[in-house]
């Protein structure tokens, strides 16, 4: 999307993204005094939010660029602006780089395996793979087992972002460990797991 004009007067803009699957819609508020640049800064925080789990979000050169996390087949993507508020603000949605033939990448998965049981305590534990950056807290009484343990771990990821879970992966349990499973084929992540006791 390129942002053509910056805005003259407080107020907000909706934007609606579609791409035959992922729909959204959703507003973005700014204020008289954004130059174009505060106007791409905050606009690319705004498509983030919305849409940084399916697809990276690059801004600059007087744009936002909505990346696929892999190649695949061109869709039929429509990206429709609307100065809702009057606000001054001029943009302009439209398909920058036709996709390409999926790779066939298969999808990565990080385990967490529970090797020990603590005491009651509180464990802390944290996952990064250098974008997203989230870390849990379970309560242990000591007398559950590894399974167990793996189990609330999951619980816990999955109630993130009010129920939402853990951006851009699939957190589940198999035995003692707690999968992370990402959401989308793409190329290796350096991801951290790490678990201590409070």
């Amino acid at each position: 999307m390129q942002l053509k004009k910056a805005p003259t007067k407080d107020g907000a803009f909706k934007v609606t993204f579609d791409d035959g699957t992922i729909r959204k819609e959703f507003t973005v508020n700014v204020k008289a005094n954004f130059s174009l640049n505060t106007l791409i800064l905050t606009t690319s925080g705004v498509f983030y939010d919305e849409l940084g789990e399916d697809f990276d979000i690059v801004g600059g050169g007087g744009g936002i660029y909505i990346k696929e996390k892999t190649p695949k087949a061109d869709k039929d993507v429509q990206i429709t602006f609307e100065d809702t508020d009057s606000t001054g603000v001029e943009a302009e949605g439209s398909e920058w780089t036709k996709g390409e033939a999926g790779t066939g990448g298969v999808a990565e998965v990080n385990s967490l395996e529970i090797k020990k049981v603590y005491a009651p305590s509180k464990a802390e534990i944290k996952f990064t793979d250098g974008m997203v950056n989230e870390t849990v807290t379970v309560t242990l009484d000591g007398t559950e087992t590894a399974a167990e343990v793996a189990s609330a771990i999951a619980a816990a990821f999955n109630e993130l972002r009010d129920g939402a879970g853990l951006r851009g992966y699939k957190v589940d349990t198999s035995g003692d460990s707690v999968l992370f499973t990402s959401k989308h084929e793409y190329a290796d992540k350096n991801v951290t797991i790490t678990m201590t006791k409070k």
